[in-house]
């Protein structure tokens, strides 16, 4: 009866596009891989393969936990995130000139990725949490403080891409909260003067803020004719 239970109550929809994306991943690093003349064609599909069963057993796992459970443990949600990101800085082995990854021996765990869904679920909770505070800025306030912490941290390791992703979850719950459009405005502004601050003074005092290759991806992305890889 639970499993006629559980089969009633499943997701289809969401389901079949998280299955529909994973396989798109699989095949994209299939097709970008196949031809590495170090290694077999289908090296790196395999492994791929092997995460993506791991990873839809804890897709089913997590599915028999009862979502409300979160609203619980929205802060030792977020201080894992945190301190897991810590201990890049102290664990962390540099690989090509960034600490992201920690080896704990049967995998290498990445904090910043699993910062990105810790972070959706504790201060998705944290907001479902405060709906009465729906207007107020306390509820803005708090969440962007709470992203940008972690965000800085991965900025710091460095990892641009990811720093960026965790600032766009935080307007993206925001967004969902029903945040004022005076407090997105608010946050605009604070990020503009934040990053010409960073980008401008920073490095005109000798600090390197931002990495050549950063640079190369933003200027490519913005104009695809300045990639000389030809990639």
């Amino acid at each position: 009866m639970q499993v006629r239970h559980y089969l009633r109550h499943l997701d289809y929809v969401l389901f079949a596009i998280v299955v529909a994306l994973v396989s798109y991943g699989v095949v994209i690093i299939y097709l970008a891989t196949k031809s590495d003349p170090l290694l077999t064609p289908t090296y790196y599909l395999r492994l791929q393969l092997q995460y993506a069963a791991i990873g839809f057993v804890a897709l089913v796992l997590l599915t028999l936990v009862d979502y409300e459970r979160f609203r619980r443990w929205q802060w030792p949600l977020y201080a894992f995130t945190v301190v897991s990101i810590a201990a890049v800085f102290l664990l962390a082995e540099v690989t090509r000139g960034s600490r992201r990854w920690i080896d704990i021996g049967f995998v290498n765990f990445q904090p910043s990725q699993l910062a990105i869904v810790l972070l959706t679920l504790g201060l998705g909770a944290f907001l479902a949490n405060n709906l009465d505070s729906l207007g107020s800025p306390r509820p803005t306030l708090v969440t962007m403080a709470a992203v940008l912490l972690p965000a800085i941290m991965v900025f710091r390791e460095p990892d641009l891409g990811t720093a960026t992703v965790l600032v766009m979850l935080g307007l993206g719950l925001l967004f969902f909260f029903g945040t004022r459009w005076t407090h997105f405005a608010a946050i605009g502004l604070a990020l503009v003067a934040v990053v010409a601050g960073v980008l401008g003074v920073l490095p005109a005092c000798g600090v390197k803020v931002v990495e050549p290759y950063q640079l190369d991806r933003l200027t490519v992305f913005l104009d695809p004719s300045h990639d000389t890889s030809a990639a």
